[in-house]
């Protein structure tokens, strides 16, 4: 079964009932996982952790039925790049990410990927200058001011968090681009801040379970900074910049790249987009040697467990789904280390 498929008449009826199933599954994951929280006992963690696992997979399960569908998505025109097969191109694609984590080795692979992101950005936007409109821009600057204010809230400004804060404006807009050329995904606030407002609630609503999933599992306990009931805002951070970086940018940019070579199986394209997003942005949290270690297989969970439903969310639905999931996983997971819950005595 591929991530994508094409709309049948045999499908129709499952989004109907695939949706009841799905609310059922959050129900009850919200409901275990709220318990194992309140009165952690042995039972209580399995049966939450285990329906919290099954509602990321019936929720990924509702998305891959439900349209859009790669088949409806266009066919983008042959590039100059090199590489004249997809296989070919998915290799290069994946060997010059992971250069890119072992150039890293003296720093930290966000701020190299970043930095690299920021010149294709640059790059992008001037070459496309002409689909610019002012609404982006400003749209972009925008994102970059919200982050800005949200990070006072951490007190956590050094030369590396200015640098990346400040290039996200730079890469909203070149999503932003990337996304009205490819017709992947939708920006929403583009068009409507009402119906992007309600998009983002509809995000942080279906990812409560994996937020409390993730405070069960004990994320909060490196979240020690905590200490004023105002600073979980700073959620809005990594709800905003790493969904510009790792979804609005680079799922749509590694479509890009791979959709020409693959038109007549358009499914691969968006499926690798979605995969290799969520391993670069999970792997990024940790210095490239790290990921040798037990990190790198936590960080390898992760990104299967929470980046690969929040790209999923961004391509079927539209980057503000993506932006509320991630922000309510992050949100709880700030207010359980204020709270002091599951922190280290």
């Amino acid at each position: 079964m591929s991530l994508l498929r094409g709309l049948t008449p045999t499908h129709v009826s499952r989004p109907l009932s695939g949706c009841r199933w799905l609310a059922l599954l959050w129900l009850a994951a919200t409901a275990t996982t709220t318990l194992a929280l309140a009165r952690p006992e042995l039972w209580t963690n399995l049966v939450g952790g285990l329906l919290g696992l099954a509602y990321i997979g019936g929720l990924l399960w509702y998305l891959v039925h439900t349209p859009p569908h790669a088949s409806d998505l266009p066919d983008l025109p042959p590039d100059r790049l090199p590489g004249t097969r997809y296989p070919r191109r998915l290799t290069l694609i994946l060997l010059t990410l992971a250069l890119l984590f072992v150039l890293a080795i003296p720093l930290h692979p966000l701020l190299v990927l970043i930095g690299v992101f920021a010149v294709l950005s640059g790059w992008l936007i001037v070459h496309w200058r002409a689909r610019l409109t002012r609404r982006l821009v400003a749209l972009g600057l925008a994102a970059g001011g919200v982050i800005l204010v949200a990070q006072a809230a951490m007190g956590q400004y050094d030369p590396y968090m200015v640098f990346y804060l400040a290039m996200i404006p730079l890469l909203f807009i070149a999503g932003g681009l990337l996304v009205g050329y490819s017709g992947l995904s939708k920006l929403t606030v583009l068009q409507s801040g009402r119906a992007a407002v309600k998009s983002f609630g509809w995000g942080c609503l279906l990812a409560l379970p994996p937020a409390l999933l993730n405070v069960l599992g004990g994320a909060q306990r490196g979240d020690s900074w905590v200490d004023h009931w105002w600073q979980p805002v700073a959620a809005l951070v990594p709800g905003i910049a790493e969904e510009t970086w790792a979804r609005l940018f680079l799922v749509s940019l590694v479509y890009v790249l791979l959709r020409p070579r693959t038109n007549d199986q358009p499914e691969r394209a968006a499926r690798a987009a979605i995969l290799i997003s969520a391993l670069t942005h999970g792997f990024a949290h940790l210095p490239t040697l790290a990921l040798l270690g037990p990190g790198g297989l936590s960080m390898l969970v992760a990104a299967l467990l929470y980046g690969v439903p929040m790209g999923m969310l961004f391509v079927k639905r539209d980057f503000e789904h993506a932006v509320g999931y991630h922000f309510c996983v992050d949100l709880l997971r700030f207010i359980a280390a204020g709270l002091g819950i599951g922190m280290p005595v």
